[in-house]
């Protein structure tokens, strides 16, 4: 699964709106489940309540999720309730009827002749029984229709977009009791979970200042002024430097001298550079030499790669061009000690009261989560070893506009 971390906010979703597909009829599909056709022939539509009522509760309250929704093409009231009531009695007429639920599922994933992604949404907005309640079900469904399915499928991708915050506090509230046995230095518990559920963790980009006032000028009606002929020209100058660079650092020099707004106009071709064979090899030989910094096991391996791929495409999009070995190093601590992180992603500034902390006689004007963290071993001959002198400055540009 992929995690989306974004701030909680306004939206036009009703609480507990979640996934929905459609589950073609066909062998091994009985259409008991829905109760109901769908738009295309041979479908039946089946949301998040009619999966959570045929599971027993997976996910939470039957009176949460959204409706029905025919890859986007609107929503039938009726067809809803009629899915309600076949739910209730499938679950009714079965002993075990998460297990047809999964059938339906490996089914789904067998047949598609395309990728599938679920979209799960404005999880921030509900109580922590239903988080954890959703998510344990959505691991329970891939993991079970993995050994189901009778030939190699597609793998779904489940995208959760919420704030990480409110999720990982769901899962410590409700495994409170293990808080304490199970933590890690730096990793408290509902970062665990986290870390479990999820391959990665996307937060969302901030905007630069140029397109910042390039959308409320359009906002507005007013031309910005930022295009002129000038301009123009850098910007074919400047994009023929970024698609002929042959490592990120060309790419990464390239649009260092540039201008704001032909860096911010050619992003994308950079991006799509980067993220050619060529360079992303080269890159990744030149991670390398991080591995000491990291944990001894592959899936820490795997993730700082993920990781550092995901920030360098974010923190280009916003126009910033931070180097290879301050990001490298960046990803290393926030897949080590993401609550260490979490706090200098808030405040930059704390990282000159981190690296003090040894010779400090007292760490009392730190976060109370930090002062024991900041005194571990490991964390000290991290930052000793570290190859770039971790600043305020430089972790502002690791973190892009997220940071305080």
């Amino acid at each position: 699964m992929v995690a989306s971390s974004r701030d909680t906010g306004a939206g036009n979703h009703r609480t507990g709106d979640a996934f929905r597909c459609v589950i073609p009829a066909g062998p091994g599909n009985p259409r008991a489940l829905g109760g109901g056709r769908g738009r295309d022939a041979g479908a039946d539509l089946v949301d998040a309540d009619e999966v959570r009522g045929a599971g027993k509760g997976v996910g939470g309250g039957a009176d949460r999720g959204g409706r029905l929704l025919d890859r986007g093409q609107g929503r039938d009231e009726a067809a809803a309730v009629g899915l309600s009531r076949g739910a209730r009695l499938f679950e009714q007429a079965h002993t075990n009827p998460m297990r047809d639920v999964t059938a339906h599922f490996a089914w789904l994933m067998e047949h598609s002749p395309r990728p599938v992604v679920f979209l799960i949404d404005d999880l921030d907005r509900c109580d922590e029984k239903f988080v954890v309640g959703i998510l344990d079900a959505v691991q329970n469904l891939v993991r079970d229709a993995s050994r189901d399915s009778r030939r190699p499928r597609r793998a779904a991708a489940f995208v959760v977009a919420a704030d990480g915050a409110w999720l990982r506090r769901a899962y410590e509230k409700t495994y409170e009791s293990f808080e304490g046995a199970v933590d890690e230095p730096g990793r408290p518990l509902g970062y665990l979970f986290l870390d479990k559920l999820f391959q990665l963790s996307v937060p969302m980009p901030a905007m630069g200042v140029e397109t910042q006032s390039g959308y409320l000028g359009a906002l507005l009606g007013v031309d910005s002024g930022t295009a002129t002929p000038k301009t123009t020209d850098e910007i074919q100058e400047l994009r023929a430097r970024v698609v002929s660079g042959r490592s990120e650092l060309d790419v990464l020099k390239a649009l260092y001298d540039a201008d704001p707004v032909a860096r911010q106009a050619v992003v994308t071709d950079a991006i799509a550079r980067m993220s050619t064979p060529e360079i992303t090899t080269s890159t990744e030989h030149a991670l390398q030499r991080f591995a000491p910094m990291l944990l001894a096991n592959p899936r820490s391996m795997k993730r700082f790669v993920n990781t550092y791929s995901v920030l360098r495409i974010l923190r280009t999009l916003e126009g910033g061009t931070v180097p290879l070995d301050a990001l490298a190093v960046w990803t290393a601590i926030r897949i080590r000690w993401p609550l260490l992180a979490d706090h200098l992603q808030h405040d930059a500034d704390l990282i000159e009261k981190v690296k003090a902390a040894e010779e400090a006689t007292t760490v009392d004007d730190l976060p109370k989560p930090l002062r024991k963290l900041v005194r571990q071993p490991a964390v000290r001959k991290f930052l000793e070893g570290a190859p770039v002198d971790l600043t305020p400055a430089v972790i502002r540009s690791c973190c892009g506009g997220q940071v305080g």
